[in-house]
């Protein structure tokens, strides 16, 4: 199921939208579902109902915050969102390159090239699609983030904590979670996660050495095996490279 948010001041161009992927794009309704804001403050008060887009078209002026300031806001909760903007006279700006956003759409495009636009799109929705992401909360604040960045997650009180690998500057980031470690570990790829400690779990992708007793991450962290996790941890390690290589 993909959800897509259409924000735009004029409702019957986002219903537009709408329509072109019912009747020409090809996806049936049991697989997208559409929620519509007219404003940039509608959207993001919704942002408390937790909803995992995966695409956002969006306005580039409208009344109130316009299309920039409202990616800017989006981003900060939905950092691998695409992001679409659409115009009728705005052109992209230096904020809007900031937001890392995918397409430009111009309103006035006759219906047979916002087709075409929309099935690039839609093609790159699937690409990405494959990523599967996870949701983090803590104190009533929720984002998003992809599974594959996950290196380990271990136990800590009242929820967990999440590292993830930064590969730019090849370092892991610390993000706190409401959520247990085991109610996480449902969220994921169960192939791609081996518990190596009763406390943690770690990405095999991340992996680049293990012994016995310890584990050793793409960012240099060397975590303990436990005896009890020993024989589980090294089972699934085989088994995951052997579909690797």
């Amino acid at each position: 199921m993909y959800y897509v948010a259409i924000c735009d001041d004029d409702l019957n161009y986002a219903t537009y939208i709408e329509c072109l992927f019912y009747k020409h794009i090809g996806i049936k309704s049991d697989e997208i579902a559409f929620y519509k804001y007219s404003s940039g403050e509608e959207l993001i008060k919704d942002f408390e109902k937790q909803i995992p887009f995966h695409l956002l078209i969006l306005d580039m002026k409208m009344e109130g915050m316009n299309g920039d300031d409202t990616a800017i806001e989006f981003r900060k909760k939905y950092p691998h969102t695409i992001i679409v903007f659409c115009s009728g006279l705005c052109f992209p700006t230096v904020k809007s390159f900031e937001v890392n956003a995918y397409r430009y759409l111009l309103k006035k495009y006759c219906t047979d090239k916002m087709i075409n636009e929309l099935n690039v799109i839609v093609d790159e929705l699937h690409r990405r699609g494959e990523a599967h992401t996870v949701s983090l909360t803590y104190r009533n604040e929720t984002s998003f983030i992809l599974q594959d960045d996950i290196l380990f997650i271990t136990k800590r009180k009242h929820g967990s904590s999440v590292f993830l690998y930064d590969r730019g500057i090849k370092q892991s980031k610390e993000r706190v979670c409401n959520k247990t470690v085991s109610q996480l570990y449902d969220e994921i790829d169960p192939f791609l996660f081996a518990y190596a400690h009763n406390s943690y779990f770690v990405n095999m992708q991340h992996v680049i050495g293990f012994k016995i007793n310890e584990v050793k991450l793409v960012d240099g962290t060397v975590l303990n095996i436990s005896r009890s996790k020993e024989r589980e941890f090294k089972n699934k390690m085989a088994i995951y490279l052997s579909n690797r290589y």
